[in-house]
């Protein structure tokens, strides 16, 4: 009787990278879809020619992640232009670069600062935010350096 070799059969498994495996080449971080209604802006006026030009590299498909940062909100560190042009291209959620929030203990975290602020303002879901030229939004943030600027640690003199 002759032997007959019996191979076995083995499956192949091609995993399949998902959205939430996703990872930036550049940094690492996980990259995932969130809607654009909880992001958190981290600026409080924006510039339409930077919109307009984000918008560009939307629709060319030439784009890197907004940088989000996750505490308590997921605030948008770095992408803010671009999450304004994909919302006025009408889309519903943002492909981000997440980075987890590491604030130093003892430290007064600018972040955190800018983001309750943000909050505070309404500026969740990128609903009501000024954009408009180079110029004013120089001349907003020139404001706040001017109050910084101002301020003593020592507290208020008597004059």
């Amino acid at each position: 009787m002759a032997k007959t070799r019996i191979k076995k059969r083995t499956k192949t498994r091609t995993k399949k990278r998902s959205q939430s495996s996703a990872r930036d080449k550049k940094t690492g971080s996980p990259i995932r879809g969130i809607p654009i209604s909880i992001l958190v802006l981290g600026e409080t006026r924006l510039e339409r020619l930077e919109v307009d030009k984000a918008k560009g590299l939307i629709q060319s498909g030439n784009w890197n992640p907004p940088s989000v940062l996750v505490m308590k909100f997921y605030f948008v560190r770095d992408g803010n232009h671009r999450i304004m042009a994909a919302k006025e291209l009408g889309q519903k959620s943002v492909k981000c670069r997440i980075q987890q929030h590491k604030p130093k203990p003892n430290v007064r975290d600018y972040d955190q600062d800018e983001c309750a602020k943000a909050i505070k303002a309404g500026l969740q879901g990128f609903k009501g935010i000024p954009i408009g030229s180079k110029e004013e939004k120089e001349n907003e943030y020139a404001d706040d350096d001017e109050l910084i600027l101002d301020f003593d640690p020592k507290g208020p003199t008597e004059q």
